[in-house]
């Protein structure tokens, strides 16, 4: 549990959580959420008789990205709650979209925020980048392996891991300042590439 000295304002949840008494226990606390719903056959069904228009957020030469509110209530629910739903197809014809359902991928989130199911969509993704570093400790330095079958050494290799993750996403931060520095654009960008190297070095 958080101290009591940090202030929570929002909540982000996959579609493993969920519940009456869930929801139920961050609206008594008025803290907003946004939680992913499992895109079940009945809410599926509801979206569709929905009357209410569908509003194109997105519509480019690769994808469209369209959305809209509804009031769903769950089954185990004991009200009705705001749901964002997004729905997204790679561009084909516009009658295909339009025929074939199948084409479009759907996403609800259940939400006490009133902004655009847009806005809804994207403050959920955010909480993916905490995936992403768990992704890069597992495939890019091998944190979910046990290479031996002594405990000192599993500790050392782990340790070894650690700082080179560290230091690596240290890099990570030190190049991405000094690409945005005007040292980097009038200095670095005129070194050939061995050069640079050792320029951040030199900066790190």
């Amino acid at each position: 549990m958080l101290s009591a000295q940090y202030l929570i304002r929002y909540a982000r949840f996959d579609k493993g959580f969920g519940g009456e008494k869930f929801y139920s226990y961050w609206e008594q606390q008025k803290i907003n959420y946004a939680g992913k719903l499992k895109w079940t056959s009945r809410l599926k069904k509801y979206v569709e008789n929905d009357n209410s228009p569908w509003i194109r957020y997105v519509d480019d030469e690769l994808i469209v990205i369209e959305g809209k509110t509804v009031y769903y209530k769950a089954t185990s629910w004991e009200k009705p709650r705001r749901v964002a739903v997004i729905r997204k197809a790679d561009k084909y014809e516009e009658d295909q979209l339009q025929l074939f359902d199948f084409l479009w991928d759907y996403e609800a989130i259940v939400t006490t925020m009133d902004w655009e199911p847009m806005d809804i969509w994207r403050f959920y993704n955010q909480r993916a980048c905490l995936e992403n570093y768990i992704k890069e400790s597992k495939y890019g330095f091998s944190m979910d392996k046990i290479p031996t079958d002594s405990f000192g050494a599993n500790h050392m290799d782990l340790l070894i891991k650690l700082l080179a993750t560290i230091y690596s996403r240290s890099l990570k931060r030190t190049i991405a300042r000094l690409r945005s520095s005007s040292i980097w654009s009038n200095q670095a960008n005129n070194l050939p590439w061995f050069s640079r190297e050792t320029y951040i070095f030199q900066n790190f």
